[in-house]
């Protein structure tokens, strides 16, 4: 599985592509759906919901969800297809 990155700004990454952004306030607990954002660089702004958490772990562990990751790299794949 591709490696996922969120960055300060909130781009995310999937392997070594820039694929969207995440709501910035759409992820502040992992109990909530959230929203990410695609289309092309500069201007991500086709919604889609994300119903994983971004985060596993605790707090001194937090890693990105497996699960989140799959449901980026599905919605990528069908932009693509």
């Amino acid at each position: 599985m591709l490696k996922l990155t969120v960055y300060t700004n909130k781009l995310v990454t999937l392997g070594n592509n820039y694929v969207g952004r995440i709501d910035k306030d759409s992820y502040a607990t992992s109990t909530k759906p959230t929203t990410f954002y695609t289309g092309e660089i500069g201007n991500y702004n086709v919604p889609h919901v994300i119903t994983a958490p971004l985060y596993i772990g605790g707090p001194a562990d937090w890693d990105i969800n497996p699960d989140f990751t799959a449901e980026v790299a599905a919605i990528v794949e069908g932009l693509t297809q």
